[in-house]
């Protein structure tokens, strides 16, 4: 569907979702919807012509800007721009980046196993002559 309206979303979810979430991977036919079959609720948005899950707390609108078929294993590279983010306001720092843990995401570790993060640390960008600071 992606090659079709060449846009597709991303959908952050939280750890009590994760069941959901990890059940959209599992092999649906083209006709049947990940939404309804994982218990997701579709929210449409002006100016995506595909679905965000309605209770995710961070919301990613992207449009296809190449497509690459991978003869090495049969898949397709798709890679995107982001033309869209929707998240709470919290989250977002003065300098433009995410506080994840604000949104409360599950991350996902292998094909499998899903956490909640714990400590982070931020760093101010690598440079070579100059001393790494934590900001």
């Amino acid at each position: 569907m992606c090659l079709k309206t060449e846009c597709w979303t991303l959908n952050g979810f939280r750890l009590d979702s994760a069941a959901q979430a990890h059940q959209t991977s599992a092999p649906y036919a083209k006709n049947v919807s990940e939404f309804s079959a994982c218990g997701f609720d579709a929210e449409w948005r002006i100016g995506t012509d595909a679905p965000y899950v309605k209770s995710s707390p961070l919301q990613v609108g992207c449009r296809l800007r190449e497509h690459q078929a991978l003869n090495i294993n049969g898949t397709h590279l798709l890679i995107g721009e982001v033309t869209a983010l929707y998240c709470a306001a919290d989250a977002q720092r003065d300098d433009g980046s995410l506080d994840l843990a604000k949104l409360d995401l599950a991350t996902v570790s292998g094909l499998d196993t899903y956490s909640e993060p714990g400590k982070s640390r931020r760093f101010d960008l690598a440079r070579v002559d100059t001393p790494l600071r934590e900001q």
